[in-house]
């Protein structure tokens, strides 16, 4: 069974889902005795699900992280119905619709969605 575990946004930086909890943007609402409910309190801040995965370099994917996918293709990762996927910066010639996260050794970590935004514009660029 994969770690669950989540990382925040607070609208300046990532910090720990403890931390979030600690300053108040961030609350834990039981649904069920097995189960929980993360909220947050702010439109600012964003909650990252980690995916169970680490990249090539040992760094933990999480949820709207940038990376390169096989030294090619840029993409970032999000969760879509059932799973985490990849959607691609760049378009890619594949009759996939559907791009599930691979296993983490054909990942790069290169930023996220938060705190490098200018990677989408300037990556989409070089495509």
């Amino acid at each position: 069974m994969k770690e669950l575990k989540f990382r925040v946004w607070d609208g300046e930086k990532i910090i720990s889902l403890s931390q979030a909890i600690h300053r108040g943007l961030v609350g834990v609402q039981d649904n069920r005795d097995d189960a929980f409910e993360l909220e947050s309190f702010f439109d600012i801040v964003k909650i990252m699900q980690y995916t169970g995965f680490k990249d090539k370099n040992g760094t933990e994917i999480y949820e709207s992280d940038i990376v390169r996918y096989s030294d090619k293709y840029t993409a970032v990762v999000v969760w879509k119905d059932t799973g985490f996927e990849l959607e691609f910066i760049e378009e890619i010639e594949s009759p996939q619709t559907s791009y599930y996260l691979p296993n983490g050794n054909v990942l790069e970590i290169l930023g996220n969605i938060y705190e490098n935004p200018e990677l989408i514009v300037l990556l989409s660029d070089d495509a």
